[in-house]
């Protein structure tokens, strides 16, 4: 995640408590909520817990208990297709095939960096951070590739199109582009200019979502409006832009985080009606070290981090109520599902 080199970074000074973590317990069996720690660069301690959303109870470690493994370096994105679990790891440069417990059942290795998922005409996308997308095919899991643009990072998938995030990478350079492949070609076919250092999308009808990091100085961090048809472009107002989450169905929730003149920094979750490309509304404010966002099966999840112990999930219902924050049991919660 782009903004764990970068944005966050200074975010390391601010710790907030650290939670309690048992050892691992290899006998816990899958619960509701699934929780990709990223982990730290180099680190190989990217892992997965879970959450029960009726018992309340964090269970650690459950990719090590199901395989007598470690996930990996950067656990990056976690999507479901039928009845598989597909993990990418973009540091170990690996994509995780695991049935519902979790037991692997088949490893995609390229020597490429596996960033995001979106599914579409049958086939799992997977961007890769060395300027390609994926295309996997779940009835072998065999990966073909097509090029893009530099450094891509979210990808949304659309009317035989896939929508992919041209990132440009973490130091000055970015891009400002997301490519247009057509899946029967497999070829880009367009490209569109959004603002600078694009990482998260979403479409919803003819509308593109775009989130942006900009160049972390003049040009600022956005959230955009695309029409897919004239390109025309609209800037939601949100400042501080860090992430985005949709429910495919016209909810928006956008996460912003500004830091205070002590370097705190303190986020909130905008919902924005993807329909008419407005602000609804607060959803949630005061969060601590805001990390990520994402939403699954009628539930926001909102992570925080300080980069240094293990992070924390806020946990809410669609209409804003908080049900609980618990500890992720593992560094950096970047992505939660409900299997």
């Amino acid at each position: 995640m782009k903004r764990s080199s970068i944005v966050l970074l200074l975010g390391a000074a601010v710790l907030f408590a650290s939670c309690s973590k048992d050892n691992p317990q290899p006998e816990q069996k899958l619960s509701d909520v699934l929780i990709v720690n990223n982990g730290n660069w180099n680190a190989n301690d990217a892992c997965i817990s879970s959450y029960n959303l009726t018992t309340g109870e964090v269970s650690s470690e459950l990719f090590f208990a199901a395989n007598g493994l470690r996930l990996g370096d950067l656990a990056q994105d976690i999507i479901c297709y039928d009845d598989k679990i597909l993990i990418a790891v973009s540091g170990s440069k690996i994509i995780f095939v695991c049935d519902r417990d979790l037991k692997i059942v088949a490893q995609i290795t390229k020597d490429y960096s596996p960033r995001a998922f979106c599914i579409g005409d049958g086939k799992i996308y997977v961007s890769y951070y060395e300027g390609l997308l994926g295309e996997i095919d779940p009835s072998d899991w065999s990966v073909r590739t097509t090029e893009v643009g530099p450094n891509p990072e979210g990808v949304a998938y659309s009317n035989g199109k896939v929508y992919v995030a041209n990132s440009g990478g973490y130091v000055p350079g970015y891009d400002k582009t997301v490519s247009v492949v057509d899946t029967k070609s497999f070829k880009q076919v367009e490209t569109i200019e959004v603002n600078t250092n694009p990482a998260k999308l979403a479409v919803y009808g003819e509308t593109l979502y775009v989130t942006s990091f900009g160049n972390y100085g003049d040009i600022p961090a956005k959230l955009q409006a695309v029409s897919l048809g004239d390109k025309s472009i609209v800037d939601i107002p949100i400042q501080g832009v860090n992430s985005m989450a949709s429910d495919g169905n016209g909810n928006l929730w956008v996460l912003s985080g500004e830091y205070d003149e002590n370097w705190k920094l303190t986020g909130k979750i905008t919902l924005v009606d993807a329909a008419s490309a407005t602000v609804s509304g607060t959803f949630a404010e005061g969060i601590e070290n805001a990390y990520s966002i994402s939403y699954s099966k009628g539930y926001v999840f909102a992570g925080a981090s300080d980069y240094r112990t293990d992070g924390k999930l806020h946990i809410y219902k669609e209409d804003g109520t908080l049900l609980s924050s618990v500890c992720s049991e593992g560094l950096n919660p970047i992505v939660c599902i409900i299997p």
